[in-house]
């Protein structure tokens, strides 16, 4: 693979971890390193439903403007979401965000805004030296 498989950097989101085999190895087979900034898009109180389950309680109409909107997000998690303590109390955010911090829902370009600034700074700059 070359040298950029000499270090790996994905999400702290464990899902998809393992179901693709070139990634499973790498991440076993390198030092990784795992960063908030580099999650998926949050996706507020719709964390936790399906297409079917959100397109039932929002619309289809709405579920599209969510999906194809650059600015638009849903709506935010509240503290009383099933999931709003897993996830504050998650021992991989001990470092931060924390608090306020802690992004309740994200458009794309909230998204692109968290994730930009480790990209240049950190990634770009390991790139650079290979």
């Amino acid at each position: 693979m070359g040298p950029l498989a000499n270090f790996s950097r994905k999400p702290y989101l464990t899902r998809d971890f393992g179901k693709n085999l070139t990634y499973s190895l790498l991440w076993m087979f390198n030092p990784c390193a795992s960063m908030c900034r580099l999650n998926e898009r949050h996706c507020g109180a719709l964390t936790g439903l399906n297409r079917a389950e959100t397109v039932k309680k929002h619309g289809e109409a709405q579920v599209k403007i969510w999906q194809r909107s650059y600015n638009v997000p849903p709506p935010p998690m509240e503290p009383d979401h099933p999931y709003y303590d897993v996830i504050m109390k998650d021992k991989r955010y001990k470092d931060g965000p924390i608090g306020d911090e802690f992004p309740m829902v994200e458009s794309l370009n909230l998204t692109v805004k968290r994730a930009l600034p480790y990209w240049n700074d950190v990634i770009v700059p390991e790139i650079k030296v290979l």
